[in-house]
């Protein structure tokens, strides 16, 4: 919206409502970026592309009409409104009638176009080039847009804010009126649109909330975007205006949840505790397999862009350090612990759960459902929502462990890809205070068992992703495999050939997939992921070659395209002659539970991400992709019988208890199951188990 609002002709200052309002719309552009499965926030991009990427000028009218950059041009080579259009005439809301709300729409997010300027005087640069920062001093004003990102989370605001605000709730109130009365033969709309608006215009006012507001409420996010966006997309959905830009199927629960959380913001106020406990249920961290979408999604991006902007890119991780000098080698006994013995008479009880640190009231009741197992120790195989602040990391997953469990209980935690979006260090910074580990990797090996957690989020910590532009684009920002950096691989390596040699059996944790079902696992080689390593890998924080080895020689020998269904690189430093004395590895990612015949020489690959995230019901989570599995035989294929099940809104979450007794283990899968009925919130009921087998 803020390309709509008429701003003064000189730069503002980084307080100032233009600041706020592009830095707005460069979160909606970055979250279209990084979901780009989501249709609808990709259109929102668009619309916003004006303001972000030239905050004195907006969209031009040409661009719009005809002659756009090819980015922002329909496959057929349209100007976006004519784009916005079709897909308004594809609407059963809308229909071909006339355009007028359409052109009213397109109006609202572009407004008049203004005389263009030059782009940062002498450079001619795109976003990502200012990820670099030798970019962003030779072209400061170019890459502006990125700067003023991070400065975002220095919480800016403008005098100016109640008057640019009631602008632009009088612009949407007038437009949709209109389009009211064209809808319904002239019609005056109802009383509780009125309200609809209302509750518009407060969404809009926490959204520039001032410093002292925000200090009432302590925010663990890097920004307060996530919930007043949200309350006006719900709203927006409610009232069919999104169906203008894209039609998105309201005969789903997950939509349904969406317009029942509208209807309890116009009832009670969108800032009510009614409001928050809905979202909080119901809508905070939904929407990946589709529209509608929790806006908090936008700050895994920024956290991102301020990673890359403020820290170099560099990421925090602790290496195997090494001994020996001069002729060093790494220290393999560093991150090696002792795992309680087992027996006849004290059994050992594990608690395992993955993507669970949201700070959702379903996901504190999932850790209080573990603790009536009387579990010994707390292992969570990555993921804090959403990019793994600081005070995420402790509000999110240091306090509810230590109120469920008491602070003596032990706690370990591998990282996954969210808990690297903002650096790291919230991680590190809660794994200190735990003082069970001295790294993001360990190994906890007993008389009989061993369990090899490695750390596989610190190369998935780009979330950049883009879905535009030419074909070459797309193919430099594909989405990469996920591997270990060298210090933590010949470690890992180490632990397992320990473990043999001693006659362990070992259980392998990991945030990430080796292979899945649904989703290709990326490609081994992709230029934007790539580049992203460079900050790290020339500051030491680690180090690796692996990418000079191609697709082809990896397993599987699949060419540089192909999106396997099983992670090559890992497989590769994991080959199918170490993973037979592997008894069983367990890992997230997926927010589904998903129990695995022997795939990929793998005897048993068990996903458990769903521990506080379910999959709406309407979805199958048992879905297969269309990837190419012919070198393991097809896809993998899912134990009879292992199935979790549903409740009315989503798929169930669950946890996993592993007992050790002697050389042998028995593992049982929890599930909790939701109960929906509108207009109330979802709530989940106690645990029970879905299955069991020996390890």
């Amino acid at each position: 919206f803020g390309s709509r609002i008429e701003l003064p002709r000189a730069p503002p200052p980084p307080t100032s409502l233009a600041f706020h309002l592009r830095l707005t719309c460069s979160s909606v552009v970055g979250f279209a970026m990084a979901r780009s499965n989501n249709a609808l926030f990709c259109w929102l991009a668009l619309a916003c592309v004006g303001a972000a990427s030239a905050p004195d000028q907006g969209v031009r009218r040409d661009c719009l009409e005809g002659s756009c950059p090819p980015q922002l041009a329909g496959d057929d080579g349209t100007g976006l409104l004519q784009v916005v259009r079709q897909q308004a005439a594809a609407s059963p809301n809308v229909g071909s009638a006339d355009n007028h709300g359409t052109d009213a729409l397109v109006d609202i997010f572009f407004g008049e176009p203004k005389k263009p300027q030059a782009a940062g005087r002498h450079c001619k640069v795109e976003a990502l080039d200012c990820l670099d920062l030798k970019t962003q001093k030779k072209c400061p004003e170019a890459c502006e847009v990125l700067q003023e990102m991070v400065d975002l989370a220095k919480s800016g605001r403008s005098p100016n804010v109640k008057k640019a605000r009631s602008k632009l709730t009088s612009r949407l109130q007038s437009m949709t009126e209109q389009r009211f009365k064209e809808l319904n033969a002239g019609k005056s709309s109802p009383d509780w649109f009125h309200d609809a608006l209302i509750a518009f215009d407060g969404a809009l006012a926490k959204l520039m909330a001032g410093p002292e507001e925000e200090r009432a409420k302590p925010n663990p996010h890097l920004t307060n975007l996530g919930y007043p966006l949200t309350v006006v997309e719900s709203i927006l959905f409610q009232l069919n205006l999104t169906n203008l830009i894209l039609d998105i199927p309201g005969d789903t629960v997950h939509a349904e949840l969406y317009m029942n959380f509208a209807r309890v913001c116009e009832l009670h106020g969108w800032d009510s505790s009614m409001a928050h406990a809905f979202y909080e249920r119901g809508i905070y961290l939904t929407g990946e397999q589709g529209p509608p979408v929790d806006a908090g999604w936008l700050e895994p991006f920024l956290s991102t862009a301020k990673v890359y902007a403020t820290k170099s890119g560099l990421h925090t991780y602790r290496k195997v350090p090494l001994k020996g000098w001069p002729t060093p080698s790494y220290d393999y006994n560093f991150a090696v612990y002792k795992l309680p013995d087992c027996n006849r008479t004290k059994k050992l009880k594990i608690g395992l759960v993955s993507d669970w640190a949201s700070g959702s009231p379903q996901a504190i009741q999932l850790i209080q459902e573990m603790k009536k197992e009387n579990v010994d120790m707390v292992l969570h195989l990555g993921d804090t929502y959403y990019s793994g602040t600081p005070g995420e990391a402790r509000q999110f997953f240091l306090e509810p462990m230590r109120a469920v469990f008491g602070e003596k209980m032990p706690v370990l935690q591998v990282p996954g890809n969210h808990d690297y979006y903002d650096g790291g260090q919230g991680f590190f910074d809660v794994i200190d205070e735990l003082g069970q580990q001295e790294a993001s990797f360990f190994c906890l090996r007993g008389k009989y068992w061993q369990i090899l957690a490695i750390d596989t989020g610190l190369l998935d910590n780009l979330n950049l992703n883009i879905a535009m532009g030419s074909e070459e684009m797309k193919r430099q920002l594909e989405n990469v495999m996920t591997f270990l950096p060298e210090d933590q691989y010949k470690w890992a390596r180490h632990q397992l050939k320990v473990g043999k040699n001693k006659g362990l059996k070992t259980i392998m944790m990991s945030h990430h997939q080796l292979f899945s079902r649904a989703y290709g696992m990326g490609v081994p080689n992709a230029d934007v992921k790539e580049a992203s390593t460079i900050p790290d890998r020339m500051h030491y924080t680690y180090f690796t070659n692996e990418f000079e080895t191609k697709s082809e020689a990896l397993p599987g020998h699949l060419g540089p395209d192909a999106k396997p269904p099983v992670n090559t690189r890992l497989l590769g430093q994991f080959p199918e002659e170490v993973l037979k004395d592997v008894t069983a590895w367990y890992w997230g990612h997926e927010h589904a539970s998903l129990l695995f015949e022997p795939y990929a020489g793998l005897e048993r690959g068990r996903c458990i991400g769903n521990g506080a995230i379910g999959d709406p019901a309407n979805e199958d989570v048992y879905r297969t992709s269309d990837c190419d599995g012919t070198p393991w035989g097809g896809l993998p294929e899912v134990i009879p019988g292992s199935s979790i099940g549903k409740g009315d809104a989503f798929w169930n979450l669950g946890f996993v208890t592993i007992e050790l007794d002697g050389n042998s283990a028995t593992a049982k899968y929890f599930q909790m199951q939701d109960t929906y009925k509108p207009p109330k919130a979802p709530t989940w009921g106690g645990s029970s188990v879905y299955f069991t087998e020996k390890l």
